[in-house]
């Protein structure tokens, strides 16, 4: 009860699944996530969240996302989910598990609808992807708001047992395991709000391949954030690094661009057109 009263109804598409009982069966739903699937919530509550899977689910994404259930870590994935009429739309499903005295009593899954934002992709097609990156299984108390990103959320003693009128979360809504991402040089950049950082890694790509650019994309997935590298190479010698790091706010990243060789002239028309092509 304590975390769908700090929830927007509205505006959070998200679900809450009973851990502790066979099948992890919905025991809640956000109107926003009525909405965004097609089912109210007595038609979805005890069932699976499986009824939002359809024949273009990718199941090997799926099997990778049960395992993190079974074995109550925090994940991400990008998939293609059905609504109740059938149609297919793009889902980024950030998976929390709650926990208290080391048990996971409760799933917390946020729901973000991508299809709009990935079908105007020219170049690049996106695909569906299973993660559970270091930086997910920190742990992090019951807030009063959302995660900026996966996070194991854990119960302590003092906010009451699980299931008592006591057991509230913390009001403050400061995510201590968010850690902006230090840049010891100025770099040329801009910061994007409340965009995961796969989509965003996913827009650089595409817009540089419009420009007739080549890149190449590597991940680093540390204890504090990823950090998403993507190495451009350009005409004429110019070599250059766009990187996608974690902002001062959470669930903000900034885009942040970078010099290695060539003309200074060039690289700044090129991260005009980039900036202007995004």
């Amino acid at each position: 009860n304590w975390v769908m009263a700090h929830l927007d109804d509205d505006r959070d598409s998200v679900v809450l699944t009973d851990a502790m009982s066979e099948d992890n069966p919905i025991m809640a739903v956000t109107g926003a996530w009525s909405m965004m699937c097609g089912y109210a919530a007595d038609e979805a509550v005890g069932r699976n969240c499986r009824l939002t899977q359809g024949a273009r689910t990718d199941r090997a994404c799926i099997r990778a996302l049960g395992d993190a259930i079974k074995d109550r870590r925090a994940c991400r994935v990008q998939l293609l989910n059905y609504r109740k009429g059938g149609e297919c739309f793009w889902n980024v499903l950030s998976v929390s598990p709650i926990e208290y005295q080391g048990t996971t009593v409760m799933f917390k899954g946020i729901l973000k609808d991508y299809s709009s934002m990935l079908s105007p992709l020219v170049s690049v097609q996106p695909s569906q992807f299973f993660r559970a990156a270091p930086s997910f299984q920190r742990e992090r108390p019951l807030l009063a708001s959302l995660p900026a990103r996966p996070a194991r959320i854990v119960v302590r003693d003092s906010q009451g047992p699980v299931g008592s009128p006591a057991a509230v979360g913390v009001e403050s809504t400061a995510d201590p395991t968010w850690v902006e991402t230090p840049m010891y040089v100025r770099r040329l950049g801009w910061t994007v709000p409340r965009r995961d950082p796969e989509c965003l890694c996913l827009w650089v790509q595409d817009a540089l391949a419009q420009l007739g650019v080549r890149c190449a994309v590597e991940l680093d997935e540390g204890h504090q954030g990823d950090v998403f590298s993507i190495t451009v190479h350009a005409p004429r010698g110019l070599t250059c690094r766009v990187l996608v790091l974690q902002a001062a706010e959470p669930g903000d990243y900034r885009v942040s661009f970078e010099r290695l060789r060539g003309s200074p002239l060039e690289f700044h028309d090129l991260y005009r057109r980039l900036r202007a092509h995004l």
